[in-house]
């Protein structure tokens, strides 16, 4: 057998192995809360790793790199505005909403909106679940094709092959470890992927012959790959645009609910700030290397027919086999690391917030085997969506990131700090950042190509019907009474 392969599975089953030794050491009692979050009991370094990890992997490792081999080093830009998510969701967010999800009794983001406007019925946490399940649904797809599209260019599979196999690995692992072991497997593969991006450019530059080289070949090929406007004017409303997108996807990301629940599971809210400098200290220089390491696979191979391949291709150009198998092990574990996370958020809100108003009387052992069921029909449906829809992962995920941030993360910041808003202001948010994202996405760029990242009008426009709504209706006084704004 191929020594990369041995060596990435080998480095699988140690990631699978240490989250179930991490589920079994930490949990006192088996049930809901623990699978959902770990019974907000889980150290602040972990949460804290696991959040890089959940926002980071596949995107990482493949779309971003990607990135920066097609449009060179102004994808740096990315890497400086987009990593804000983890250090404002931390500094700002973090404590106040651990806090206030306790005093509901909260294990997800979307439980807790429903409860901070007191709805019974469960209205608002239904449209939240389902809102969650749809871009959560594309999320784990991006996953899965970047999984799919490594396999085929280290061992030359059919894509539908490595897809398969981290598929069935994700789905068998999220159904059996739950959030605990997520959240140490994460840590892990956060490590992993800080190391496994830092040789690469260091190799990499090394190999070329150093920076000065490095810019050369790149201007050589096209001399906007080594523009950092990318070729467009400092004062341009291009690059204005340019720049807003990756504003917005930063802070769509504090509004994603897979991400969003990390510091809800925190030990320890006082921890949040510490939590917030390591983050920063973590996210910008392995986003940062990973479009520099794209940038050196544009020198040294510059005629990939698919961009999402372009990690397969540097590791293979730069280390023999096995390396090359940890380095593959690596970025399979860190895929496997976000899916499980993203499969375990959007099955949790759908049974929490719909399932459980269905059928009140359920008990935790009965929600704990629809989320588990609900896990594997997403995963396998996954499986299909990231083999054939064709699109590129950068993309196809930062679809999801921004549709999810558009409809949370607005109702979320106003909901924690704003005492007027309203549950009919909460409901017009969520659902008008939702339609926003997707009217904008699906009719008005394809006809008047605006190039703006949908994020952006779809968190002004949830913004705006919070704000006018709000205005219009009264805020629920009795839960008002129970938290402090």
């Amino acid at each position: 057998m191929d020594t990369v392969l041995i060596v990435a599975i080998l480095y699988l089953l140690l990631v699978i192995a240490v989250g179930f030794w991490a589920h079994r050491r930490g949990m006192t009692s088996w049930g809901e809360h623990e699978y959902d979050i770990g019974d907000k009991s889980v150290h602040w370094f972990p949460i804290m790793v696991s959040t890089f990890s959940t926002a980071s992997s596949a995107f990482v490792f493949v779309g971003l790199f990607g990135m920066g081999y097609e449009n060179g080093i102004s994808m740096m830009w990315y890497a400086i505005l987009a990593t804000m998510v983890g250090p404002v969701l931390f500094w700002v967010f973090g404590e106040r909403l651990r806090d206030m999800s306790g005093k509901f009794g909260s294990y997800t983001l979307v439980e807790f909106l429903n409860s901070r406007f007191g709805d019974k019925k469960g209205y608002l946490g239904g449209i939240g679940a389902l809102i969650t399940t749809i871009f959560l649904f594309f999320y784990v797809g991006g996953q899965i094709r970047a999984a799919g599209f490594q396999f085929k260019e280290f061992f030359g599979w059919p894509m539908i092959y490595g897809a398969l196999i981290m598929g069935i690995v994700i789905i068998v692992y999220t159904f059996l470890a739950g959030f605990r072991g997520v959240v140490w497997t994460d840590t892990l593969q956060g490590l992993t992927m800080v190391g496994a991006m830092a040789a690469l450019a260091i190799v990499g530059v090394y190999t070329i012959g150093g920076f000065e080289e490095l810019l050369s070949q790149l201007a050589a090929q096209d001399p906007a790959l080594v523009s950092i406007t990318g070729g467009m004017p400092w004062a341009s409303t291009a690059f204005t645009i340019f720049l807003a997108g990756w504003i917005a996807s930063g802070l769509a990301g504090m509004g994603n609910p897979q991400v969003a629940v990390r510091p809800m599971g925190m030990r320890d809210s006082t921890k949040m700030k510490i939590s917030g400098v390591t983050a920063a200290i973590i996210y910008a220089p392995t986003y940062a290397t990973a479009v520099l390491a794209g940038t050196i696979t544009r020198a040294l191979v510059p005629d990939i027919a698919e961009v999402d391949a372009a990690f397969g291709v540097l590791v293979g150009e730069l280390f023999p086999p096995i390396i090359a198998g940890i380095m593959l092990g690596g970025l399979l574990a860190a895929i496997m690391s976000t899916a499980d996370s993203v499969l375990l958020t959007s099955s949790a809100e759908f049974i929490r917030n719909i399932y459980k108003k269905i059928n009140p009387d359920s008990s935790s052992r009965q929600r704990l085997f629809y989320t588990r069921l609900l896990v594997t029909i997403m995963g396998v449906a996954a499986i299909y969506a990231g083999v054939y829809w064709e699109e590129y992962v950068f993309w196809f995920i930062l679809f999801a990131w921004g549709g999810l941030g558009s409809a949370f993360l607005p109702v979320m910041a106003f909901s924690l700090f704003w005492e007027k808003i309203t549950w009919e202001g909460a409901v017009a948010g969520v659902v008008s950042g939702f339609g926003t994202v997707v009217v904008w996405l699906g009719i008005i760029e394809p006809i008047y190509d605006f190039g703006i990242y949908e994020a952006i009008p779809g968190i002004i426009v949830s913004t705006l019907a919070i704000l006018v709504v709000s205005k219009l209706t009264d805020p629920p006084r009795d839960v008002l009474e129970e938290i402090d704004i």
